[in-house]
């Protein structure tokens, strides 16, 4: 049994809309899901990583 994706949902209802405003096909999708994805994606990215290294590269106390 074949469902509908939530995704397909949400660009049926972005395309409408843009045909409604005259605006070009993608230009919603675009900035309403690559945009924010990217952002996560940088801010992410360069916390975990931040963390990694960090955790690599910290000194070791000296217990004596």
């Amino acid at each position: 049994m074949d469902y509908i994706k939530p995704n397909e949902v949400i660009q049926s209802i972005a395309i409408a809309a843009e045909k409604k405003a005259n605006l070009p096909v993608l230009h919603i999708l675009w900035l309403w899901n690559q945009i924010p994805v990217t952002v996560g994606n940088l801010i992410s990215g360069i916390i975990f990583t931040a963390i990694c290294l960090h955790v690599i590269t910290k000194e070791k106390s000296n217990p004596i």
